[in-house]
């Protein structure tokens, strides 16, 4: 997960982008973005449908709009799982973020 890795503030219905990066490169499967709350009083989000993973490409980016509730506590999680739906591998932004209303 390089973008948010913590420390970020967006304003809510802004439509900022989620960034990561894979290595090696992942042939086949798919990615998926989870929003959570660390202290799970807030409602987890989906940020995303299934992201195919592109032969030899390294770096993906998705923009998706934030419409869940302001709060200091959020991160992103990126799941890679293969055709199968069987999870290969997560990343976790390192600190929280902040979404202002």
């Amino acid at each position: 997960m390089t973008s948010p890795n913590g420390g970020e503030s967006w304003v809510r219905l802004a439509t900022p982008n989620v960034t990561w990066t894979v290595a090696p490169a992942a042939a086949t499967g798919n990615f998926r973005l989870l929003l959570y709350d660390t202290t799970g009083a807030q409602v987890s989000q989906w940020l995303s449908p299934l992201i195919p993973a592109v032969a030899g490409q390294t770096s993906f980016t998705r923009a998706w709009t934030i419409t869940q509730a302001a709060g200091t506590t959020w991160r992103v999680r990126v799941y890679y799982r293969d055709g199968g739906g069987i999870e290969l591998a997560r990343d976790n932004s390192n600190a929280n973020c902040a979404l202002t209303p």
